[in-house]
């Protein structure tokens, strides 16, 4: 079987189902990334180091890519607003797995803008009957789909695949820096956007600092609401409480959850 995975790139969260792939299929299988990945991403740690031996670039090698996507038995697509990389599969009546999540993040009040309906006919409803299937990633998806009356009975579960990891979790708790000082150590690791809410857990650590409870927050990453953020904690004065850390890559979280990084 040949299958291919169609997605804006690659990145942690797809590298371990991709590589048990590769191992089941071999050359069968390939990563077909459309974009470069955003500055913000890689800054993240989502930056690849050494390409794996599947991962195919579209700007780089489009006619091969265009010619895998149509030449593949199956094609996993999602994370991509161009449906042009998948019309004439779906138009041949060729398999296509989509994986998707909410339509409706901000609420399903959304469904009744006509402009959107017209979108998700286009993109969606018109192929209900057709040999395409949804992977739904997220609790609610399924019901955002349902409104727009796509994939009946062709929606299934689906989410991240990360290598599992196993910890001595004695010695990481015998290891943390705030539990010498009897202070209990959270942690918020995300973006700094609104759909995070990441200003819930300072607003926790204002409840926590009136109720005089020792503690301290690091707050990992960085985004568009990081001002609003610092001074939100310079107003409550959490600064002793309270560390911003900026992006940390992946092998770094330990580091961090043991021994919290001032700002």
């Amino acid at each position: 079987m040949k299958l291919s995975f169609v997605s804006n790139y690659i990145n942690h969260h797809q590298i371990p189902l991709s590589d048990a792939l590769y191992e089941k299929l071999g050359d069968s299988y390939h990563f077909i990334q459309t974009e470069p990945m955003e500055r913000e991403r890689a800054e993240m740690g989502w930056g690849l180091g050494e390409a794996p031996p599947y991962l195919k670039c579209y700007y780089e090698e489009e006619a091969e890519c265009r010619e895998l996507i149509e030449s593949s038995d199956i094609v996993v697509f999602g994370g991509v607003e161009e449906e042009g990389y998948i019309r004439g599969r779906l138009e041949a009546g060729k398999t296509v797995i989509r994986y998707s999540e909410r339509l409706y993040r901000e609420g399903q009040w959304k469904a009744v803008s006509p402009r959107g309906l017209v979108k998700k006919y286009q993109d969606h409803t018109r192929y209900r009957r057709g040999n395409v299937y949804l992977l739904c990633a997220g609790a609610y998806v399924a019901s955002d789909f349902h409104i727009v009356r796509a994939y009946p009975g062709k929606m299934f579960q689906w989410g991240y695949f990360p290598k599992l990891q196993r910890y001595e979790t004695d010695g990481l708790f015998a290891g943390k820096g705030g539990a010498a000082e009897g202070k209990t150590e959270l942690l918020f690791a995300g973006r700094f956007l609104p759909l995070k809410h990441p200003e819930y857990a300072l607003a926790l650590a204002e409840a926590l600092k009136e109720r005089r409870f020792p503690f301290h927050l690091t707050m990992v990453g960085g985004g568009v609401l990081e001002e609003d953020l610092r001074r939100q904690a310079a107003k409550a004065d959490l600064d002793g409480c309270v560390s911003f850390t900026g992006y940390r890559g992946r092998t770094k979280c330990g580091v961090i959850w043991n021994a919290p990084i001032s700002s």
